[in-house]
């Protein structure tokens, strides 16, 4: 420190007074940077939870809504088959091309669904919003 005070000209207090402010201001900004960090952790996992629990209710009445359609119509096709007289084989083949094609369908990436997410991405913010204005 008194090498440095004499290489500046200043007196020995006047330097370790200097070291001691810049000390307490890097402490105060590295205390403020960890209290910034915290406060955005929280708000980006509160964020996120409640946008999670958004999509997971539209899941849940999705997929309630696709499970219910596939038992009634695999019914109503069991029922028909027996009717026109064709046999278990038949309806199992059915269904497991039909779980092959669907497979293979929601994973392709067709006009139609590239136009749908393109239309949904132009789509101002608050049209078809929920009562906060925000989209689903």
């Amino acid at each position: 420190m008194q090498r440095l005070a004499g290489e500046q000209g200043l007196s020995f207090s006047e330097t370790v007074n200097a070291a001691c402010r810049f000390y307490a201001t890097a402490t105060l900004e590295q205390q403020h940077a960890e209290t910034v960090r915290d406060v955005l952790r929280q708000t980006i996992r509160e964020e996120l939870s409640a946008f999670g629990h958004r999509l997971v209710y539209f899941l849940m009445r999705i997929a309630f809504s696709a499970e219910q359609g596939k038992l009634l119509i695999t019914n109503v096709l069991k029922f028909v088959l027996r009717l026109a007289g064709l046999d278990q084989k038949t309806y199992l083949t059915l269904v497991d091309e039909s779980a092959k094609r669907a497979r293979r369908n929601i994973l392709a990436n067709t006009p139609q669904f590239k136009s749908l997410v393109a239309e949904w991405e132009a789509m101002p913010p608050d049209r078809g919003a929920g009562k906060e204005g925000k989209r689903p």
